[in-house]
């Protein structure tokens, strides 16, 4: 047994409290995300241009009344408000998609907005019509995934204030 000195003690106690410190001051991306390759990061950023020019494609569609939008709502028993408040959603989400503060929320809220549409669609026209809500969910579900560490600290922002 080996008896401590105060110094030992003290640098001890110092030394967990301040990686207690780091631990609780630390980006989520060093504590659980492997930081990014470029390469990575570009891949991300195409595949969040490419989902937001969907969603502000569908949402201006839908604002718009075009491309069979208000025929497809009233098939689906959801009416015009519906339609609008789709477009509405679509178009703030698509832009959010494209601000790096927003884009992990962005596509969070997308989530359960196209597993509804997913659920919806597969109700009232079968399976073949459910692939495009599938595949813009799976898009949105990556993008919340891999965007979770900004939407943390967005709402950690907003939790100080």
């Amino acid at each position: 047994m080996t008896a401590s000195t105060p110094d030992t003690a003290t640098t001890t106690t110092a030394a967990a409290t301040s990686a207690t410190a780091t631990r609780a001051d630390a980006t989520p991306s060093t504590l659980g995300s492997p930081p990014r390759s470029r390469k990575a990061n570009v891949a991300l950023w195409t595949l969040q241009i490419v989902t937001a020019l969907l969603f502000v494609n569908g949402g201006v569609l839908k604002l718009g009344g075009l491309a069979g939008s208000p025929e497809a709502f009233a098939e689906l028993g959801l009416g015009l408000p519906c339609m609008y408040l789709v477009g509405v959603a679509e178009l703030a989400g698509g832009i959010g998609l494209l601000v790096p503060r927003m884009a992990g929320l962005a596509a969070l809220c997308f989530v359960p907005m196209m597993a509804g549409a997913v659920v919806l669609e597969l109700a009232v026209h079968g399976p073949a019509m459910a692939v495009p809500p599938l595949g813009a969910l799976i898009l949105v579900a990556v993008l919340a995934r891999f965007r979770r560490d900004s939407t943390l600290r967005l709402l950690r922002t907003v939790r100080r204030r």
